[in-house]
């Protein structure tokens, strides 16, 4: 276990969850079936969560045109409203979808953000990380490239 907010192991499935990302699509953990999932809650107040979307976004653009790769960050306790207001303020390549009631978040941790979670194609815990150490993220990183070059 991570530390004692982590509701979530090594080996874990990918909880039940239904969200809608800004862009409008619906997405549920059954549709994700198949793809290497990383999925980062935030808020935007935290200088630490802001940090961890500079390490997202170089894993994003170091696997650019990776198929089966979906990368998606909730905005813990944040309204869509929100979130395309944080979005239009910072660039960011990265969907995100709100979890305004933490529903969400509630299936992965108590408390304390940022938090990733990898999950591989089959759907399990291959990862997780809470706070924005880079050698954290590259370790993550490395097993994404791996799940993703996996058949």
């Amino acid at each position: 276990m991570l530390d004692e907010y982590t509701r979530l192991v090594t080996g874990d499935y990918l909880p039940a969850f239904e969200m809608v990302i800004l862009e409008g699509e619906r997405l549920n953990s059954g549709s994700l079936k198949g793809k290497s999932v990383l999925m980062h809650f935030f808020i935007i107040s935290c200088p630490h969560c802001i940090k961890s979307f500079k390490m997202l976004e170089r894993i994003r653009e170091n696997l650019k045109g990776e198929d089966g790769l979906l990368l998606i960050s909730l905005g813990r306790g944040h309204s869509a409203e929100e979130l395309e207001i944080f979005k239009e303020g910072n660039t960011l390549d990265i969907s995100l979808a709100p979890d305004p009631d933490r529903s969400i978040y509630n299936r992965f941790a108590k408390s304390k953000v940022p938090r990733c979670y990898l999950f591989s194609k089959k759907g399990r815990l291959l990862f997780q990380v809470r706070g924005a150490d880079e050698n954290s993220y590259n370790q993550m990183e490395q097993l994404l490239k791996e799940d993703l070059a996996a058949g």
